[in-house]
Order: C-alpha cells, then structure tokens, then sequence
C-alpha cells in the first residue's frame, strides 16, 4: 500500500492490518505509520511475543500502543495482562479493552462488524459503544503522534 500517495491524495486515516511474525511486511507498515496499534490477547503466548514489537517501534522510533483483544473479566490472565504490558511498557497500554464477544468472533466469518452481526439488539449496542470509545481513544493518540512528528 502507498501510504505516502494515499495521505498526498488526501486520505486523512490510513488504516493497515497486517498478518502477525511477517516481518518485512510489519516493519514496512511501521516505517509509513503515525502510530502503531498492536492488538494482544490476554493470552501468555501473546503477552510474552510483544518484545519484538517493542523493539521495533521503538528503533523505528514509532509512538505505539497495546490494545488487549478478546479480553474477558472472568479469566484471571485478563486480570493480570494489563499490568504486565504496562510493566514491558508504561502508558503504552489502552485502558479500554476489546472484550470477548460472540458478535466479534461471528463477524469475522460473517462479512459484518460486531454489532451488524448480532440479532440482538443489547449486544450490538454494547459493541457498537465499546468500538466507538476505542476509536475516541485511537483517535485523540493519532492526532497526538501527528502532531508531535511535525
């Protein structure tokens, strides 16, 4: 993707997902990003693989942040894994996480968003404000990293 013409063109939001430990397609995102976001799993084998990401960003000198994924309050791992990113790296860790929901893991074999999804009209809108503070958060960070490049 040609970030650089997209943003010359006037494209105000570019957003990559890139597939996880192909490292010449992440460091090639990284090198064009404002900021990175780096979505974990309160799971030990996600929480103990963002090293490299650190390292990474950090020499490539991009702001980032960690977004906990399927992130449930009643597993004790949930529990711990904010305070372990925050100890690998402190006020890198968004506060709000994107928690374990049907609608989520449907949509992805749906073709839809979460609260497209979901028939049930509590659960979509318990997605849709869940993804929309998370955007508020993404947001109010990107405009910050923008701002601090110039």
């Amino acid at each position: 993707m040609d970030v650089p013409a997209l943003k010359k063109n006037g494209s105000d939001w570019v957003l990559q997902d890139v597939p996880p430990a192909i490292w010449h397609t992440i460091e090639d995102c990284l090198r064009v990003s404002d900021l990175v976001i780096v979505p974990v799993k309160a799971s030990p084998i996600d929480l103990e693989a963002v090293d490299p990401m650190i390292e990474v960003c950090r020499d490539l000198r991009k702001p980032f942040l960690f977004l906990l994924t399927m992130y449930d309050t009643r597993w004790k791992l949930s529990e711990s894994a904010y305070p372990y990113l925050e100890a690998k790296a402190p006020g890198r860790t968004i506060k709000e996480p994107f928690t374990y929901r049907q609608a989520y893991v449907g949509s992805m074999i749906g073709g839809a968003t979460g609260p497209e999804y979901t028939k049930d009209r509590k659960q979509a809108a318990e997605a849709e404000e869940e993804i929309d503070t998370l955007w508020r958060r993404i947001r109010k960070h990107a405009l910050a990293a923008i701002e601090n490049a110039k």
